[in-house]
């Protein structure tokens, strides 16, 4: 009778063909079990926040959008009841008053506490109802240790 041989692979390819299916399964569990990173967290929150805008966030103030970028958290708002060219904005005392505000509420706010983890900076941008430009404010990992 005739008897089938199976043909031995060489030692070389069995060995890479081993290596190549570990290295296949350590991916498939990483991508099953990882939890993604405080970044991109912080990024799917903002997406979860601009489909919601724009938004009321008190009586005067809009919020328009927010942008996750790698070091920083931009909001962007309208003071809608706000006309630079009718009354104008005392821009300094504001400035000083939103960036005491932002710092005491990074400082304090456990919501924030990826945010102080990554050492983001938060600008908060501001317009008046007509989409002029008023002022920035900028509050750094510093501002708020």
């Amino acid at each position: 009778m005739y008897q089938l041989q199976k043909k031995k692979r060489p030692l070389a390819v069995r060995i890479l063909i081993f290596i190549f299916v570990c290295s296949m399964i350590v991916e498939l569990v990483k991508v099953m079990f990882s939890q993604p990173s405080v970044k991109e967290g912080i990024a799917q929150a903002a997406n979860n926040i601009n489909k919601r805008c724009p938004m009321m966030v008190d009586s005067s103030t809009r919020l328009n959008n927010v942008i996750a970028g790698a070091d920083v958290f931009i909001l962007n708002y309208t003071l809608v009841t706000v006309d630079q060219q009718v009354a104008p904005l005392d821009t300094m005392r504001f400035k000083q008053e939103m960036k005491t505000e932002i710092t005491n509420i990074t400082r304090t706010n456990p919501l924030f506490k990826s945010f102080r983890d990554e050492q983001l900076t938060i600008q908060a941008m501001y317009s008046d109802k007509a989409g002029r430009y008023i002022c920035s404010v900028m509050v750094t990992p510093t501002d708020y240790r």
